[in-house]
């Protein structure tokens, strides 16, 4: 499955610096950011989680650091990715956004 960059935030760590943070570490990039775009909350039988969207402005090509592969998608193909239940209805809220 494909999957967005991010992760766990530690104790005493805004999801802003995780996020900056994971994004170094899983794709070497340094990045600003911004607004956060979606917040979502799913359940799964073993756990809950909850996923923060944020935009982001990197300032280097990332390259794949922690997984096998990584890719830009259009907006209008990204619904051609399998990616975990809890993103699908992110993708649903990155699109309207996008529109707008």
């Amino acid at each position: 499955m494909w999957e967005f960059p991010g992760g766990k935030v530690d104790p005493g760590e805004s999801p802003q610096s995780a996020l900056k943070r994971e994004l170094t570490e899983e794709l070497d990039v340094d990045a600003e950011i911004g607004n956060q775009v979606a917040d979502v909350e799913h359940h799964y039988s073993e756990k809950s989680v909850r996923i923060r969207f944020f935009l982001a402005n990197i300032t280097d090509e990332p390259r794949a650091i922690v997984h096998r592969a990584i890719r830009w998608v259009a907006l209008d193909t990204i619904s051609d990715y399998k990616v975990p239940p809890a993103n699908e209805s992110v993708i649903g809220m990155i699109g309207e956004i996008a529109t707008r």
